[in-house]
């Protein structure tokens, strides 16, 4: 979170921090592989890009520093389409990781995802994904502020859609889950959509925090937002 808002916790962060290199001869790489077929798609992937994490380091004088480390993930993501159902795997190991309290050491992250989505009644869609962090190395002194990491860091994600009056009416209901039971904290948004005219459209909605024992879930719950924005295009 931004320093200084609602949503940042804890005292006041370094002031220097390193930017990417995104020179030529730094640049950041991908690599994604496709393919379809009838019911069923398959994706490969490989990057070497920087963390948006920072870390915490210093400077040659001593100052607290945020670097950026650079990171190489390779992985793999799946869907499968039966009928009215929709189901979804994918998996990714990141290398190269590194935390503010584990000074020079790099560790790696597996990340685990499945879910499935269901649209067989009329104007309705219906998901619910599963995800799981895990840090295979993990050192205890990574659960330790500023890095605030857990060996295991499951979290769910249930979306429900439904339109009316000809689509020109959606409303979404998002509940994302950290933790097990939200332990790790969570939040819920209502959300509609009105296409009032095909130029001008109108949202509003909810958005409601539930404190966790991480970052940046820590004293949040006072952060409920209802919000409302007109978009008009021309």
């Amino acid at each position: 979170p931004v320093p200084g808002s609602d949503f940042f916790v804890g005292g006041g962060p370094p002031q220097t921090r390193t930017s990417p290199d995104n020179r030529f001869g730094t640049p950041e790489l991908a690599l994604a592989l496709n393919g379809t077929f009838p019911g069923w798609d398959i994706s490969l992937y490989a990057t070497r890009m920087f963390d948006d994490r920072p870390h915490l380091g210093a400077t040659v004088s001593g100052e607290p520093l945020l670097r950026h480390s650079r990171i190489t993930m390779a992985g793999a993501a799946g869907n499968l389409v039966r009928g009215s159902w929709l189901i979804k795997a994918e998996a990714a190991l990141f290398t190269g990781l590194r935390f503010s309290n584990a000074d020079a050491r790099t560790f790696s992250r597996l990340t685990t995802l499945a879910g499935v989505e269901y649209s067989g009644i009329a104007d309705t869609a219906i998901a619910l994904e599963a995800r799981l962090h895990h840090i295979p190395d993990f050192e205890d002194c990574l659960a330790s502020m500023p890095d605030d990491r857990r060996r295991n860091e499951p979290a769910t994600a249930l979306r429900i859609q439904r339109s009316f009056r000809n689509d020109t009416i959606d409303v979404t209901f998002l509940a994302l889950t950290f933790g097990e039971t939200g332990a790790l904290g969570a939040v819920r948004r209502l959300q509609l959509d009105y296409a009032w005219t095909d130029a001008l459209q109108f949202s509003t909605g909810l958005v409601v925090y539930q404190s966790g024992e991480q970052t940046p879930f820590r004293g949040i719950g006072d952060n409920d937002r209802l919000f409302a924005t007109l978009n008009f295009h021309f």
